[in-house]
């Protein structure tokens, strides 16, 4: 054993240091080197995991839930717009012209007083004031409250019966 150097080194003690000088080199290199070999292992795991995860979203055999509810939307869809070219179809064959919408006629307008003696009635819908009733059979709103005996705080309710022109 005296023929191994490190040994022989271990032999010899100096004052200066408790450990041999090759010893304490070799410590150094250890220290230097784990943080390296930490890295290099994260790495490679990292690297392995991506690796396992791609090639896992490519394959095949399971299929992506979102792929498959974009895919049934999209049969869904082309159903639809079947459908609608389907009845379109239809509008052309059963209506030669389409029909556009026309705005409703608007209401018969009350009839306006007339030369003649007798005395017309509104009937108050909801809604509707005394200026409006007024307007519609073109008198004053103090002429409509005088012929119906309404004073200027009294309002009018629905229901209630007017009379819009004089009887002569």
């Amino acid at each position: 054993m005296k023929d191994d150097p490190e040994l022989q080194l271990n032999d010899t003690w100096s004052e200066e240091s408790a450990r041999p000088a090759k010893r304490r080199r070799v410590e150094s290199d250890d220290n230097k080197r784990f943080p390296v070999l930490l890295g290099v292992i994260l790495v490679l795991i990292l690297l392995g995991g991506i690796v396992y995860f791609l090639s896992k979203g490519s394959s095949g055999d399971e299929p992506n839930p979102v792929e498959s509810r974009v895919a049934a939307l999209e049969q869904k869809i082309a159903g639809l717009e079947k459908q609608i070219a389907e009845l379109q179809d239809k509008m052309t064959v059963s209506r030669p012209a389409p029909v556009v919408a026309q705005k409703p006629a608007p209401a018969a307008a009350p009839p306006r007083p007339s030369a003649s003696s007798e005395k017309q009635y509104h009937t108050v819908q909801k809604g509707e004031s005394l200026s409006g009733i007024s307007a519609k059979y073109g008198i004053s709103v103090v002429e409509l409250r005088k012929l119906n005996n309404l004073p200027a705080n009294k309002q009018i309710r629905i229901g209630q019966k007017l009379q819009v022109s004089r009887g002569r």
